[in-house]
């Protein structure tokens, strides 16, 4: 689902996200930890994990840790 027209690619971009994962693979909430400073550049990874939604269920063992604590997403991928 990750895309970017040819143009916002070219500008060596990048930025961490944290997203914490439900039991059933939904997005419960996100929060950049560092933005990459451009509006296009942050609307599109958040456009990319609202498509790839529902993501796998997690196993088991990871279910309270990535509802409670996240996990940190760098993009570009």
């Amino acid at each position: 689902y990750w895309a970017l027209p040819a143009w916002l690619g070219r500008q060596n971009l990048s930025a961490q996200i944290e997203i914490h994962i439900g039991p059933a693979g939904r997005v419960l909430s996100t929060k950049f930890l560092k933005p990459s400073g451009n509006d296009q550049f942050d609307a599109a990874i958040m456009t990319t994990i609202k498509e790839a939604q529902p993501l796998p269920q997690p196993p088991k063992e990871l279910i309270s840790s990535l509802s409670n604590d996240g996990v940190i997403v760098g993009f570009p991928l």
